[in-house]
């Protein structure tokens, strides 16, 4: 029963029924259906099954909620601590009850179908709402100030149509995973299928860093399955320039001479800034804005200003632990291989959009690292996803390399 449950979970965060839908409008079904499920992982456990709690993702999950937290206990502002249990707890009771309810790998696949499926009748919904001016939750599209283009949207956590644009990428890295990796050929032409309406939808949110994530999203995918690494990076280059030339209208306006691109340069440094005020724990988190007037357009950044040097590692090495046993899990397991090309795709394409996007806290990244976990713990061996030292140094280096990646770039463009 857990799993079905789950199962709805997923379905209300997507489509959110509670928001539009007359039958449940107003009913908190989110809540519902995580109280529910948790009171059936609580009862299966009661029966013996393995409760996963101590993992190095959960911990590291845990962790990154306590450096969320600190970060307002810390300037002594209890109100900010509150709200963020509020705005952060779901991601974090969610991704636990991914992992302890995705215990085998047929629930694994059936999850990642029903959000691949999901995303697929939000980009039917987009296609409409372009040609129509109305989605079917009354919402209208957005009309870009900059270039008068109409921007696509759905309602809650995918408002925004940058967030809507992460969703339509992720599930693109599943399904050209699937396309080239799956032996059905019946899955291979419904997944060219649902990869059109995919790119159109996407192509309808007007976002900058949706395409560039979908670019990423695809070299990565030609890095991994191609021998010629270098004809794949130009390829993946190829693709991101046709996405310039003949992408959205405000791809065409991608430039670090025009205003928007100086006011996320600015933004940028401001964020170190914020990170050298307050360097262990930050300024706070969701108080960027507090110190500067524009949003940080930087995930790496984000994270750092507001949670500081502690904040962004644990960040980093959670997703480096979830990323690190994806591989692993391809290496001992071919026949789960497109699965995991697809979550590593999806994964890396979101992680590169977020050097252009304030996204670091969203629930798209989240459920992509637990569905990550959830495989970790059913295909390895414990001692085989164990967090040692050298992850430790790893981490630590990707974290300070990230950091002096954006001054770089900050810098180069000033």
């Amino acid at each position: 029963m857990s799993f079905i449950s789950l199962l709805l979970y997923v379905i209300a965060i997507y489509m959110r029924p509670q928001e539009w839908v007359l039958a449940v409008y107003g009913w908190p079904l989110i809540y519902i259906l995580t109280f529910t499920s948790a009171i059936f992982v609580f009862l299966e456990s009661m029966g013996g099954r393995k409760v996963y709690l101590k993992e190095p993702p959960n911990m590291l999950m845990l962790g990154f909620f306590g450096c969320i937290l600190m970060s307002h206990i810390s300037h002594a502002y209890l109100q900010g601590s509150i709200d963020s249990i509020r705005f952060f707890a779901p991601n974090v009771i969610m991704f636990f009850l991914f992992v302890n309810i995705l215990v085998t790998e047929r629930k694994i696949k059936i999850t990642i179908w029903l959000i691949i499926i999901l995303t697929v009748i939000l980009a039917v919904e987009g296609i409409q709402q372009h040609h129509s001016g109305l989605g079917w939750a009354g919402q209208m599209p957005i009309v870009d100030t900059e270039s008068g283009e109409t921007r696509i949207r759905w309602i809650g956590i995918f408002n925004d149509p940058n967030d809507l644009a992460l969703i339509f990428v992720v599930s693109a890295g599943f399904l050209v995973s699937f396309i080239f990796g799956l032996n059905n050929l019946l899955v291979k032409i419904l997944s060219c299928g649902m990869l059109f309406l995919i790119g159109q939808a996407l192509f309808y949110t007007n976002s900058r860093g949706g395409f560039l994530a979908m670019a990423a999203t695809i070299t990565f995918f030609l890095l991994m399955k191609m021998k010629n690494k270098v004809f794949a990076i130009i390829v993946g280059v190829s693709i991101a320039l046709s996405g310039i030339l003949l992408g959205p209208s405000r791809m065409s306006q991608v430039s670090a001479s025009e205003a928007s691109a100086y006011g996320r340069i600015e933004a940028w440094y401001q964020g170190f800034q914020m990170l050298k005020s307050a360097p262990i724990f930050g300024v706070g988190e969701g108080m960027f804005t507090e110190h500067h007037f524009r949003a940080a357009h930087n995930s790496y950044i984000s994270v750092a200003a507001e949670l500081g040097m502690l904040g962004i590692f644990i960040w980093v090495s959670l997703i480096y632990s979830c990323f690190k046993g994806l591989v692993l899990v391809s290496r001992k397991s071919s026949k789960d291989k497109p699965y995991m090309l697809g979550l590593e795709a999806g994964l890396f394409g979101f992680l590169s959009a977020s050097f252009f996007l304030s996204r670091s806290f969203i629930a798209v990244l989240y459920i992509l690292l637990a569905l990550s976990a959830s495989f970790m713990y059913t295909i390895l061996d414990k001692k085989e996803y164990e967090f040692t030292k050298k992850d430790v140094k790893i981490s630590a280096i990707l974290t300070i390399g990230i950091l002096l990646l954006v001054w770089v770039s900050m810098r180069f463009c000033i």
